[in-house]
């Protein structure tokens, strides 16, 4: 099945794509907007939720509409992220693939959250940094980090991507101290200007409560059946052999590969303290993690030499991603 996805079969792997993306998301069947990830989001998700959004956004199709709008645009956007790598284009349709099945591996995240649109912009950071990749001009910096901004008054963590911006700065030998200065500059005009509109509408309050809820908590790992631990363990058992393959991979390619790799590493590493920075659930707590976990997915099921060890594996964290998502919502 795993050819299915190579350049040569371009319409067949697009059509596959699109049926499980179809099925997935109409069964997924979200119950309407879940309120509380609104009402005690960040400052933009209450600002939404309070100018009397909810009220249409309570509608069950329109979730189901927006939600799957902003689900395929984040599908698209990584498979054109991976395509511009030219060592790693070959996984394009794979890693696509991959990210529409463990989107799905909680049934919650096709609901429409503050995550989900946080995690668009986001890939449009990374899509705009591989793309144009234009670290010279300020304008450049200026725009992805305005773009780290609001998605971070969407949802908190989305804050630890700005660590990893400064890493490709780094490994880019352009980080200096204008660079750094404009980056929070820009950063932080976004959260003046919301800072600026709760104090003059004499909610002043209820921005310090939110930026004071700002702190270290535990993820809530009840939120989880004991038997969701299986599938959850295969698939970061091979994240973390991914990892190592990905490792492996920088010593055989080319710089841009390297330092495509390299940044997914510093990725993960930042974006992986969500678990701890969210007050949700924890199916709202690592919905970035998802793009890098999917690159290091197909990176492990392509290490092997043989195409049937591959299949095995690949069918393997198909069926764990499918049980998960039926035995959710069978329970819920």
């Amino acid at each position: 099945m795993l050819q299915f996805f190579s350049r040569r079969h371009f319409n067949l792997a697009l059509i596959i794509i699109v049926l499980f993306f179809i099925v997935l998301h109409a069964l997924s069947s979200p119950s309407g907007m879940d309120n509380s990830t609104w009402s005690n989001g960040a400052p933009l998700a209450q600002l939404i939720y309070e100018l009397s959004l909810e009220t249409w956004l309570r509608s069950k199709i329109l979730t189901i509409v927006l939600s799957g709008l902003f689900i395929g645009f984040q599908i698209l956007l990584v498979y054109r992220i991976t395509s511009l790598i030219k060592p790693l284009d070959k996984y394009s349709f794979l890693v696509a693939w991959i990210y529409l099945l463990t989107s799905y591996f909680f049934p919650e995240w096709s609901n429409l959250t503050p995550a989900l649109l946080a995690q668009t912009l986001l890939l449009v950071i990374l899509y705009n940094f591989y793309k144009l990749n234009d670290l010279q001009k300020d304008g450049f910096m200026f725009t992805l980090s305005t773009l780290l901004s609001i998605a971070f008054l969407f949802w908190y963590p989305s804050i630890l991507l700005l660590p990893f911006i400064f890493v490709l700065l780094f490994q880019y030998n352009a980080l200096s101290f204008r660079k750094i200065s404009i980056t929070l500059l820009s950063f932080s005009i976004p959260v003046i200007w919301c800072v600026v509109y709760f104090y003059f509408t004499g909610q002043t309050t209820v921005l310090i409560n939110q930026w004071t809820s700002l702190h270290i908590y535990p993820p809530h790992m009840d939120a989880l059946h004991h038997l969701q631990w299986i599938p959850i363990g295969i698939v970061l058992a091979y994240i973390g052999f991914g990892m190592i393959e990905a490792w492996t991979l920088t010593n055989k390619t080319s710089k841009n590969a390297r330092l495509f790799i390299s940044s997914m590493f510093s990725l993960v590493f930042f974006l992986g303290l969500a678990f701890t920075l969210n007050s949700h659930q924890t199916i709202y707590s690592f919905q970035a993690l998802l793009y890098p976990g999917a690159l290091f997915i197909v990176l492990f099921i392509n290490n092997f030499k043989r195409q049937r060890i591959s299949e095995i594996a690949h069918i393997i964290l198909l069926l764990s991603v499918l049980f998960n998502f039926v035995f959710q919502n069978y329970y819920s």
